[in-house]
């Protein structure tokens, strides 16, 4: 479930504390896909579609590709705490040559995806389509 604009605001409790929990996150790539899960509510498989070109260069706006066309293309606003996660991860995509039309996330479907799984357990950020966890839940306060 995305947060809601008015709880991502700097200063709200639950921003600051997912940003301090994402923080941890010493990989970009996890770091940043946990941001972007959280804003838009996608499963890693949605997350992984997310290429280098779909993050405007200051991190205001992220793109998701509809499943079928791209009239359901969605454009989502990114809150001030999850700037610098996705900036992280846009900079190691550009470090790693990777070209712009390349997934942003890469490999996080690697193994299931069971190293993002850890790391959004361990941060209490629950990612969509879990069979293990309801998708309303979200970090404690």
């Amino acid at each position: 479930m995305p947060v809601p604009e008015a709880d991502a605001e700097p200063g709200h409790p639950l921003a600051e504390k997912l940003f301090t929990r994402l923080h941890r996150v010493a990989h970009p790539v996890y770091a940043g896909t946990l941001a972007a899960a959280v804003i838009t509510g996608l499963d890693i498989d949605r997350l992984a579609q997310i290429r280098g070109a779909d993050l405007d260069e200051h991190a205001c706006v992220l793109k998701t590709h509809g499943r079928t066309s791209h009239r359901a293309c969605r454009i989502h606003p990114i809150p001030g705490w999850a700037r610098p996660l996705l900036l992280a991860a846009a900079a190691h995509h550009q470090l790693s040559a990777r070209p712009v039309g390349a997934a942003l996330f890469p490999m996080i479907t690697m193994h299931g995806g069971s190293e993002l799984t850890t790391h959004a357990d361990a941060c209490g950020v629950n990612l969509a389509g879990r069979a293990d966890t309801p998708r309303t839940r979200q970090p404690s306060r």
